[in-house]
């Protein structure tokens, strides 16, 4: 009937605990550990905690308490009317009594005032687990912090073999500069470069092979734009001149074709304009050009 009329009556309900205790051990068998506190306003220390997840207050009982029934004396002391509505980080405050756990007997302070901690918040039932807070995503990676010192080591290194014209390694360390640090814009320029040179030496070879000795011209003068010192590329063109202007006399001795000659003599000459025997042939083409009333090339 008390409990009907005052469902929170504190007399009545330890009361209906040791009827509770005495029918589940029998009166000469009640534990020692069910006592009856003092009134939860006469606590004059409590100890600090933050509740983490998967935690309950009568988790807390049993782990100050070392008797999880008491968690009507946490919850009395916070304030909290519904047992359920707790959720992670929720400040609690455990009142100190004179049976603790031992551990737990040094977090010891005392209260100006005790708030009460409980609003509107998630809400799980008794000894559930609690839901986790998402976890924070790492922020991205300042690229201040980046060890520059050996980017720029990288960056050496590669320009050191593009030099050499080692166009596969220098493609190695430029590669390796650009996924470390991206913005570096002199890495990607020469990474860029690098694989093209690497094409037009592979598309110059095949044309070497082929007779096709303008078009590998072209392709070896490609090389240079991208790096003016290349021995390699030099060397390559050096070594098309006499097959180019050979080819360029039969075209305009055999077949009367000065137009084709013409394209090819300027090739030679636009590398090296006082070559005197491709400038005598550009001579010759360009008379039988004018005495075939032709115009090569737009002339």
């Amino acid at each position: 009937m008390a409990l009907f009329l005052d469902p929170e009556n504190r007399e009545a309900l330890g009361f209906l605990r040791e009827l509770s205790d005495t029918s589940r051990y029998g009166a000469a068998q009640k534990p020692e550990e069910v006592i009856t506190e003092v009134p939860a306003k006469d606590y004059k220390e409590y100890i600090e905690y933050t509740l983490q997840s998967g935690e309950s207050l009568s988790m807390l009982a049993q782990k100050y308490y070392g008797d999880k029934m008491k968690y009507d004396i946490i919850a009395d002391f916070n304030d909290i009317k519904d047992i359920n509505k707790v959720h992670v980080g929720l400040k609690i405050r455990v009142p100190v009594l004179e049976k603790m756990e031992p551990s737990y007997q040094a977090a010891k302070v005392r209260p100006e005032r005790v708030e009460k901690p409980v609003k509107d918040a998630e809400v799980v039932k008794e000894e559930e687990v609690v839901k986790e807070e998402p976890p924070q995503k790492p922020e991205k990676q300042n690229l201040a912090k980046l060890d520059m010192k050996n980017i720029e080591e990288t960056f050496n290194k590669g320009e050191k073999l593009f030099q050499a014209e080692k166009y596969k390694e220098a493609i190695d360390n430029y590669q390796k500069v650009v996924s470390t640090y991206p913005e570096h814009a002199a890495a990607g320029k020469r990474l860029d470069a690098s694989k093209k040179i690497i094409s037009y030496f592979q598309n110059g070879n095949e044309f070497n092979v082929t007779r096709k000795y303008g078009s590998a011209y072209d392709e070896y003068s490609k090389v240079l734009l991208l790096n003016p010192r290349s021995a390699s590329a030099k060397k390559e063109l050096d070594k098309l001149v006499s097959p180019m202007l050979a080819q360029a006399s039969y075209l305009l001795y055999d077949e009367q074709s000065p137009c084709k000659a013409i394209v090819i003599i300027e090739k030679i000459l636009k590398k090296e304009p006082y070559h005197k025997e491709a400038q005598d042939l550009l001579d010759e083409a360009t008379t039988l050009e004018e005495g075939l009333d032709l115009k090569c090339g737009g002339r």
